[in-house]
């Protein structure tokens, strides 16, 4: 697996459109060979992980890699 990590900061505006055009490339079968991790973090504080696309096993995989990048 090759590490492509990026930190990207957005407005809610950027966030929105980029989980617009993940979700339209779900919809049309274009994430079977991707998968992608997201470190979520909300006004409170706290955070939620997510991952998407790929198989099982290769998001698992990604969300234990993201996460044992923690500080």
């Amino acid at each position: 697996m090759t590490s492509g990590r990026k930190t990207l900061v957005w407005g809610k505006e950027q966030v929105i459109e980029h989980a617009e055009k993940l979700l339209a490339a779900a919809k049309a079968g274009e994430l079977d060979d991707v998968v992608m991790a997201h470190r979520l973090f909300k006004s409170d504080g706290s955070f939620e992980d997510i991952a998407f696309g790929g198989t099982e096993e290769q998001r698992a995989a990604l969300l234990e890699k993201l996460r044992a990048t923690d500080d």
